[in-house]
């Protein structure tokens, strides 16, 4: 009865209500993943996480209706119909090929369905903000708390990094000192604790925010932009030159103590070069190449890369030819076709509104994890 209860009144709800409240559901779904994750170390298990990813899917449902849009139903038949077909002729391991079926609905397809509702604009960035917010209380102190060890770094890394980007966001559209000094408390905390605890993969995030920030946004100036692309490769190439960037992570490694694996392996990367610092990954990349050879058109079947590897690809460009080959690439370049040209347009149109910063962040955290990250 307390369940009609609830649909009914959600029923009774505005538009416009609903769109607050799902945007305060989508900034969940988001940072779930992190806030979330105590409770999952204390279970030594995601399924927590999959469960509040089910739930909020099941309350925006309820909210909205149960209601698709078009685009919503095409994307899932010609997905459904991928796996099927790739189970049926090329499956080396159909157990396998259905797991990661079911992965994608949980982890891939559930984010087209949270995206597929109504939000509105003042709303979604606090909403963003606001969880950002409670993600780092949730888990920053996760490198200092012994009974939080089963959370990996690069889960810490990953979980934290989408807070620390919408920090950047909120100090620079912060109206008072007061604001801006706490924003910037929080951004600088949260990214320092990335970089020092987290995954080297961040990395990669950030340089793809911080690029999409420079090339789309409105705000920074044409004469900035020169200067940055004339003195940016500069500056980097002179700190690597004269070891400025190898004596910094020295100093915290040695000096102060701070003596971490990720700013190990950051360490050796710098000294030694990126792939003695891949871990495993040279070696899995190596591997995927010989693969695709085998079938360069169509690929092997999903999940091949996996199974013939025994690990993820961590790299999901070279996961999609092994899988479906050059034919894979191109039908999936179409699908992410899409989603660029209208962030084009956030860029143009929507900038300070929330919608672009949102899905700066989305895409910076997405495809910086799916480079170099497990599938």
């Amino acid at each position: 009865m307390t369940v009609l209860r609830v649909v009914s009144r959600w029923k009774g709800l505005s538009i416009i209500d609903k769109a607050r409240i799902n945007s305060y559901l989508a900034a969940m779904y988001i940072f779930q993943f992190g806030f979330m994750q105590p409770v999952a170390s204390l279970v030594n298990s995601q399924i927590p996480v999959a469960i509040m990813t089910l739930l909020i899917i099941v309350c925006l449902f309820l909210l909205n209706g149960f209601r698709l849009q078009k685009y919503l139903i095409s994307f899932f038949a010609v997905s459904s119909i991928y796996f099927l077909l790739s189970a049926l002729f090329f499956s080396a391991d159909l157990i396998l090929t259905l797991e990661m079926y079911l992965e994608f609905l949980l982890k891939g397809f559930s984010g087209f369905l949270v995206a597929g509702f109504a939000f509105e604009e003042a709303t979604l960035f606090r909403a963003f903000a606001g969880m950002g917010v409670l993600n780092f209380l949730a888990i920053g102190l996760t490198p200092f708390v012994s009974f939080l060890s089963s959370m990996n770094y690069m889960r810490f890394g990953y979980a934290l990094i989408p807070s620390a980007l919408i920090f950047v966001f909120a100090l620079y559209g912060a109206d008072s000192i007061t604001r801006k000094l706490a924003w910037a408390a929080f951004g600088a905390l949260s990214l320092g604790l990335t970089l020092v605890y987290g995954s080297r993969g961040v990395l990669i995030v950030l340089f793809l925010f911080f690029l999409l920030v420079f090339v789309f946004s409105k705000r920074i100036g044409k004469t900035i932009k020169v200067i940055v692309l004339l003195g940016g490769p500069l500056s980097l190439y002179m700190a690597l030159r004269f070891d400025v960037l190898l004596r910094m992570v020295d100093y915290v490694y040695n000096t102060l103590g701070v003596q971490t694996y990720s700013l190990s392996k950051i360490q050796m990367m710098i000294s030694m070069g990126l792939a003695v610092a891949s871990s495993g990954r040279d070696m899995i990349y190596y591997q995927l190449v010989q693969l695709i050879r085998i079938s360069p058109m169509f690929g092997l079947g999903v999940g091949s890369a996996q199974y013939y590897v025994s690990y993820t690809a961590h790299n999901i460009v070279l996961q999609i030819l092994v899988e479906s080959g050059f034919a894979g690439l191109i039908f999936w370049t179409f699908v992410w076709a899409k989603p660029l040209k209208e962030y084009v347009r956030l860029s143009r149109d929507r900038e300070g509104t929330g919608y672009f910063e949102v899905a700066t962040l989305l895409l910076a955290v997405a495809f910086g994890r799916l480079l170099i990250s497990s599938d």
